[in-house]
């Protein structure tokens, strides 16, 4: 059985003694230790959830921006496409009236050979129905005659 004595309270005020050594010396430092520990995730984290945050409202406003520039590339492309269907057009228009000025042109040239030719030949009838009754008729006379009467 057990005796109390004297070293049953020497061993409560050792204890207690320890309790408050310990307690000094190991368990306040490591609870110190523990809640910064704990301080510090809390601050990564929300550190981290507001990076992600700003990452999001980055990569939407990159979304945004690539968005917007394929639309205005887009447009700019039509823009360059358009200017250059009205550039064609007026060249096209311009070859045109140009090709229509030259046929023209060409026309009255035509038109004034042929009046120039038919001038020539009526001129050079006379001479060749003249030369053409003297070989048939071997006669300059008679074909000075049937010249005379045409």
């Amino acid at each position: 059985m057990l005796d109390l004595d004297i070293t049953l309270i020497y061993q409560m005020i050792g204890f207690v003694v320890l309790l408050f050594l310990m307690n000094s010396l190991l368990y306040k430092p490591l609870l110190k230790i523990l809640s910064e520990r704990d301080e510090k995730i809390d601050g990564t984290l929300k550190s981290t959830s507001e990076t992600e945050i700003k990452v999001a409202g980055g990569l939407a406003e990159y979304a945004k921006r690539i968005k917007e520039a394929t639309i205005s590339g887009i447009e700019a492309k039509n823009k360059l496409r358009q200017e250059g269907l009205d550039r064609e057009k007026e060249l096209i228009e311009a070859a045109r009236e140009k090709g229509a000025q030259e046929i023209g042109l060409m026309k009255k040239e035509l038109e004034k050979s042929k009046r120039e030719a038919l001038a020539g030949l009526k001129a050079e009838t006379k001479t060749i129905s003249q030369s053409i009754a003297e070989k048939i008729l071997d006669r300059k006379i008679v074909a000075a005659i049937f010249a005379f009467i045409l």
